[in-house]
């Protein structure tokens, strides 16, 4: 399971099954991204702060 996830899968409602699947997304995106792993986790990291700026502008 990845770090930071939740010791105990009952504390949330991402079960063992998700938690692969999203391991198998991070490793694909590793593995095709064309940029440095360091400069790749920072973008996606800002990518998921814009999309949350944009929710938060729809629902304004």
């Amino acid at each position: 399971m990845p770090s930071g996830a939740p010791e105990r899968l009952e504390e949330t409602t991402l079960d063992a099954s998700t938690w692969r699947t999203i391991e198998r997304l991070r490793e694909w995106l590793d593995t095709e991204s064309p940029v440095p792993p360091d400069a790749a986790r920072l973008l996606r990291v800002l990518k998921i702060g814009d999309e949350f700026g944009a929710g938060a502008e729809a629902v304004r």
